[in-house]
């Protein structure tokens, strides 16, 4: 699904595609998918999800806005991709693809929101609520184009495989 995600990212073509890895990024498989699609590889820091995605958002929206997606979600598609960039670039600051258990599959923003990464239960079904809520508190207008599913569980990746995406 790693490589998946890779490939989905970079054959939608909005910018450089750049892999954020555990345990580092000298393991075998991250070298491979950076010979395979000239991708940057950046080490994740200690903590969290939301410590991890704002260390993303730290290094790289000074150069432009970014999106983030995990590599758990095969039914993410390169149109897709290409629709939250063009969110960003012409209609709002942040757009989200929520997942249907509740959490989210992509986040996209032109700059750095830290409230949205903070004391975050994440891996629960409270994930999108609570971004949206704080979106709201902070007048910060966003879109969500699509819902997604990602791969949490068995069944999930059962529908997956049923459907030719793993």
């Amino acid at each position: 699904m790693t490589e998946r995600a890779v490939r989905t990212a970079s054959s939608a073509k909005i910018g450089p595609v750049s892999i954020w890895c555990a345990p580092d990024q000298t393991h075998a498989f991250f070298q491979f998918l950076k010979n395979i699609y000239q991708v940057s590889l950046y080490d994740q820091c200690a903590g969290d999800l939301g410590n991890r995605m704002l260390q993303a958002f730290d290094a790289l929206t000074p150069n432009g806005p970014l999106i983030i997606i995990g590599v758990d979600c095969p039914a993410l598609s390169p149109a897709l991709l290409i629709e939250c960039a063009t969110i960003l670039q012409k209609s709002s600051p942040v757009v989200f693809l929520p997942a249907e258990d509740g959490g989210y599959v992509l986040i996209g923003a032109r700059s750095v929101v830290a409230s949205l990464f903070y004391e975050i239960p994440w891996s629960t079904e409270r994930v999108m609520e609570i971004t949206r809520t704080r979106l709201r508190e902070k007048g910060i207008p966003y879109l969500e184009p699509a819902i997604l599913w990602d791969v949490d569980s068995p069944e999930d990746y059962n529908r997956a495989r049923s459907l030719g995406l793993v």
